[in-house]
């Protein structure tokens, strides 16, 4: 927004005439629009992500192992099954 040089109320940049008291803007009349520096924000550290405890971490393998195991005992049993038939 700029003001205007003959009532000084804000008018928009682009504005070629005053709304308020009519008298018609020359674009050298006009001022730069003066641009606002952006605060910088503080930064927040962020927490490093929390450790699971030692034993949930053997409680994933010993489930990961089990199925595995079910996995390959299925599979053996398909496989002779269908040598049978």
């Amino acid at each position: 927004m700029s003001t205007c040089p003959n009532c000084g109320r804000e008018i928009h940049d682009e504005a070629k005439i005053c709304p308020a008291c009519g008298s018609e803007i020359s674009l050298a009349e006009q001022p730069a629009p003066q641009v606002k520096p952006i605060p910088k924000l503080p930064r927040i550290p962020q927490d490093p992500l929390p450790e699971r405890p030692e034993r949930e971490r053997k409680t994933n393998h010993l489930s990961t192992v089990l199925l595995l195991s079910a996995a390959v005992i299925l599979f053996l049993l398909f496989v002779f099954w269908m040598k049978k038939v």
